[in-house]
């Protein structure tokens, strides 16, 4: 019963974590250290709950810190596609229509809009198509302020920043419990 318990903490830490960060980082995203810091924010409380619900096997600490890493990745992509994406795509179109004279987008057109052009651009409308569309479009390199059009850097910095988002919340996951048993078999020894 803790093993499901603390699996659907971890979850919720990870889906508000990566709801955050996807606001927080809606202007500025450098890679490695954002998943640096989101793998730290979840990794942390994750650990705590762990340690907290005394879970010693590394198994499931590995379970756990597994789905608190996807809720994360999940969150922070859907809310980067449903607030930022769409929102975006509706400040545009406001723009335009303020120009014509015509009242502005409501949310269900604005999302309409949105799969139009997903599905335009990709073939495919809705969450898919967003994903599609942002690793096609490239990678804007901000630190050298160039573009790189290949969508093969975009899914290698993906996959680099998913990884690193792994690691740190496994690393801590694993640490605590390491700890944990360490402790227990120095009282056990005493």
């Amino acid at each position: 019963m803790k093993m499901a318990w603390v699996s659907v903490v971890g979850m919720l830490i990870g889906g508000v974590i990566g709801a955050i960060m996807a606001i927080l980082t809606k202007t500025y995203y450098v890679p490695i250290l954002v998943p640096l810091a989101m793998g730290a924010a979840v990794g942390m409380p994750v650990a705590f709950f762990l340690h907290y619900s005394k879970i010693s096997r590394p198994s499931k600490a590995a379970i756990v810190a597994l789905l608190a890493w996807a809720s994360c990745v999940l969150a922070f992509h859907w809310v980067e596609y449903r607030v930022v994406f769409v929102g975006e795509v509706q400040i545009a179109f406001d723009a335009t229509r303020q120009v014509d004279g015509g009242p502005p987008f409501t949310d269900d057109e604005a999302l309409q809009k949105t799969h139009e052009i997903l599905e335009q651009e990709t073939g495919h409308s809705g969450f898919r198509g967003f994903l599609l569309y942002r690793g096609r479009s490239g990678l804007e390199m901000r630190v050298l302020q160039k573009r790189v059009l290949h969508p093969a850097w975009a899914f290698g910095v993906w996959a680099l920043d998913l990884l690193v988002l792994l690691a740190v919340v496994l690393r801590l996951g694993l640490g605590v419990i390491r700890r944990v048993g360490n402790s227990t078999n120095t009282v056990d020894a005493q």
